[in-house]
């Protein structure tokens, strides 16, 4: 056996090749190495420019002139960037060749034995799934014999192929050729990873080209030339890989253009400056920097409308996020002015400032203080109106341990009479399978809550009121316009409150808490250990501003508190994102609403946030906040919008507006009602969650306002 494995795959002795002479090598390679290495250089230097110019024309920058004033040494950093992967690949690449000069026979049989390999396991997944983990060890073990035989076999036919044995063929007669193409293939194939996401037409489309021609140059230096001299060869595939790269990394940054956001405090003098980081020369910082210092609404995202350079010394702070796209309704621009407002509001911490405000002068202070809600451009669920609701709902009561385990108490609720009802306690249901104490509508009686100034036995679990809404009201079409180039919601009723507040001073505030209604709340995150994802009917959420009455014409801001899922935050008011109504004066605060929970931040962004049970930590929500031009602005404080809840008729309702789920988190919150923001404890403000920070009056604001 052993004398017949030992003949069976013992590799021939090969002649060796023949090498041209032609004078002195040294001086010659060495010109070589020096040509390359200018190559090279130009090569990056010019792929470093074609990226920049694609990034600033998506930017709609004048693109021609701003490559052509950039620094030589920041274009070909760029390009040196973008190539560095495909650099590597080629020098591996040409080390390979050169070690398996005469081995072709392995690298067929190594090349068969991995596409055996990996076909083997796709189809295993395809036909009965592969989960990576101890029952992945027999689907990897077939695959590992059969390649592995597939492997031997070709490479025992080429051995006899080389040894005459068989018809001459291609591991005979092109050695060179087999090595060469087979290493390429290899970088073909990892090239082909990177691009296959992308359209075919026309990004597919330009690196097949470019694949192809270059393999059919590799196959013309190498086809029936096995005598000649294999360093031409070399320096061909080192080309091919850098010219591929290339057409990938335009490829790629053409269909995705993206760059890293930047805020950047800059010194003597004082300037703030938020865009893309475009590069660095010598002594300068190099971005496109966003617009700045104006009051435009109408377009939620800033446009990017210079390409500035400053020199590094002037530099105080500065913050940089991973490259991000550079689309209007991308997050690169909105994660810019974030990082800027976080360094401006760490420069005042460390400086020891206190926020300043002054008063506002107004007679509405509602209206005044209504927020600019921005919605995620690809929103599910439209705001919608708690009547609406109201229409498409039953009202049930959920029993716990009994065998009725839900009665209908009204098959509709379609008239201000019925809802009156609801919110006066108009209807009534005993606890405990109808034998305990009686409750009503007006109760807080939302299934799985604490029930904190009731005269009755708090109710347990799941029992309570709840509104069942028809499945088919959960996802109300969202009605836009357009203001300029900005897509704006069409009126949709906000709810507002006021209610005092004891500040730590003694002195007592107002706070006005303004609510959005969603039909349907559907956050996007990890689902519990029993696979269930958090959602519920129904979605009440809300802002609130903290402010002071200085007189009967004026008031002045506190804080804003954004409510974040069962957290909330308060942000001082001078340090808050606000814009100005029509007549000018800046007194809205920016809110920006997650998709799909329809949590409330101070700023655009993505969050991650932790749910726990009982101490236990049970889901995981991935929240994303934007503000771009597709994103629509919600301008709460226009005609017809704002609606003061507590005149409604529902309103007092303390059962669950949503069906009841396995949880409180999957169970119809708690609308607006006594029970819900001031617990029974006026005057209190909202559920005691944070107090707001202190902050220092500033001189009063100029006459006029709304």
């Amino acid at each position: 056996m052993r004398q017949w494995l030992r003949e069976r795959f013992s590799r021939p002795a090969r002649a060796p090749i023949q090498r041209a002479e032609a004078g002195p090598a040294a001086p010659r390679l060495a010109l070589e190495f020096l040509g390359a290495t200018a190559g090279v250089g130009a090569l990056m230097t010019l792929a470093g420019g074609a990226l920049l110019w694609v990034r600033f024309d998506h930017l709609e920058l004048p693109a021609d002139r701003i490559v052509t004033l950039l620094p030589p040494e920041l274009l070909a950093t760029v390009g040196a960037h973008a190539l560095l992967v495909a650099t590597i690949a080629g020098l591996m690449a040409v080390v390979a060749i050169y070690a398996l000069d005469d081995r072709s026979e392995l690298v067929l049989g190594a090349g068969v034995f991995a596409v055996v390999f990996v076909v083997v396991l796709m189809l295993w997944d395809d036909w009965w799934g592969v989960s990576f983990d101890s029952d992945a060890i027999l689907p990897v073990a077939v695959a590992f014999v059969l390649a592995l035989a597939a492997g031997l076999c070709t490479y025992s036919l080429s051995l006899e192929n080389a040894r005459g044995m068989r018809p001459e063929g291609i591991g005979r007669c092109d050695r060179p050729m087999v090595v060469t193409l087979g290493v390429v293939g290899a970088g073909v194939l990892g090239l082909m990873s990177q691009v296959g996401h992308l359209r075919v037409f026309p990004w597919l489309v330009v690196v097949v080209a470019v694949v192809a021609f270059s393999l059919a140059a590799i196959y013309r230096g190498t086809a029936d030339r096995p005598e000649r001299s294999r360093r031409p060869i070399l320096w061909m595939v080192f080309a091919v890989y850098l010219v591929a790269g290339t057409a990938v990394a335009l490829v790629r940054t053409g269909a995705d253009p993206k760059l890293e956001p930047i805020a950047v405090l800059l010194g003597a003098p004082e300037q703030e400056i938020a865009g893309f980081y475009v590069g660095e020369s010598g002594d300068e910082i190099h971005i496109a920097q966003l617009r700045r210092g104006t009051a435009d609404e109408a377009v939620s995202a800033e446009a990017v409308d210079a390409m500035v350079s400053v020199a590094r010394e002037r530099v105080t702070r500065k913050a940089m996020r991973a490259p991000a796209g550079l689309g209007e309704d991308d997050a690169g621009r909105e994660q810019a002015e974030t990082l800027l407002a976080d360094l401006v509001a760490e420069r005042a911490a460390l400086s020891g400032e206190q926020p300043a405000t002054t008063p506002i002068p107004t007679r509405a202070p509602e209206r005044t203080f209504a927020p600019l809600v921005s919605l995620h451009h690809a929103e599910p669920i439209a705001p919608g109106t708690a009547e609406d609701f109201l229409r498409s709902s039953r009202l049930l009561w959920a029993f716990r341990g009994c065998q009725a385990r839900a009665r209908q108490l009204a098959a509709a609720l379609s008239t201000p009479a019925q809802w009156r009802d609801l919110g006066e306690g108009g209807f009534r249901q005993g606890a405990r399978c109808g034998e305990g104490d009686e409750y009503t509508t007006a109760d807080v009686t939302r299934p799985f809550s604490r029930r904190t100034f009731s005269d009755r036995a708090d109710l347990v679990g799941r029992e309570g009121f709840y509104l069942d809404l028809d499945d088919a009201a959960r996802t109300p079409r969202m009605r836009t316009g357009t203001q300029g180039r900005q897509r704006v919601l069409k009126p949709v009723p906000v709810y507002f409150e006021r209610h005092d507040e004891l500040g730590d001073d003694g002195i007592t505030n107002v706070r006005i808490t303004y609510w959005f209604f969603y039909p349907h709340s559907t956050p996007t995150g990890q689902a519990d250990a029993t696979g269930l994802k958090l959602g519920h009917e129904g979605d009440w959420e809300r802002i609130s501003v903290l402010t002071r009455r200085v007189d009967d014409a004026s008031w002045l801001p506190l804080s804003v508190r954004f409510h974040e899922h069962s957290t909330s935050v308060d942000v001082p008011w001078a340090r808050a994102r606000k814009v100005a109504d029509e007549t000018g004066v800046v007194s809205h605060p920016r809110a920006y609403v997650a998709k799909g929970s329809h949590a409330t931040y101070s700023h655009p962004g993505r969050f991650a946030q932790i749910l726990s049970r009982g101490g236990r930590e049970i889901l995981a929500v991935r929240d994303d906040a934007r503000a771009c031009v597709s994103c629509p602005l919600w301008y709460t404080w226009r005609s017809g919008m704002l609606v003061d809840a507590e005149q409604q008729p529902w309103y007092g309702f303390g059962g669950a507006w949503g069906v009841v789920g396995s949880a409180s988190d999957f169970t119809g919150p708690l609308g607006p009602s006594i029970g819900k923001t001031r617990q029974g404890r006026a005057p209190s403000p909202e559920t005691a969650l944070q107090r707001a920070p202190a902050v220092t009056p500033g001189p009063a604001a100029p006459a006029g306002g709304p």
